[in-house]
């Protein structure tokens, strides 16, 4: 959700939710991250976002932001664990960046030489 003035997004995740796991398969847990100033705040959960009691909690987490970004995984590749949740996160050049996609990203080989340190087994992560 990108907006030109700071905006609640808790009915919008209402229904992102409930594609967690309800009205559709992506069940395999979700994410979500918006900032707040040059902080970037951010929830994951490895249960399905429809049954998460942290999404719960978001729904009704009282924030407006002009710039707010959610996943819900459905699991083609890694494990469903926490740390294979996204959206991902990392410094770089003293920003905080947050990225998630969709889809599969086979024999993604970085042409960046990174010092970080890979938390999950998703390919996606190494992007």
């Amino acid at each position: 959700m990108n907006a030109a003035h700071p905006t609640s997004f808790s009915f919008s995740f209402r229904g992102f939710a409930r594609r967690g796991g309800i009205t559709d398969v992506h069940s395999d847990g979700w994410g979500l991250a918006f900032y707040e100033c040059r902080g970037l705040r951010t929830f994951h959960d490895s249960a399905s976002a429809s049954e998460s009691v942290v999404a719960r909690m978001v729904e009704e987490y009282p924030v407006k932001t002009v710039n707010m970004l959610a996943h819900i995984r459905y699991a083609t590749a890694g494990e469903v664990c926490l740390e294979n949740v996204h959206p991902f996160q990392r410094e770089m050049w003293g920003i905080i960046w947050c990225f998630a996609h969709n889809g599969d990203v086979p024999l993604f080989k970085s042409k960046l030489k990174t010092a970080h340190a890979w938390i999950g087994d998703v390919p996606g992560e190494r992007m």
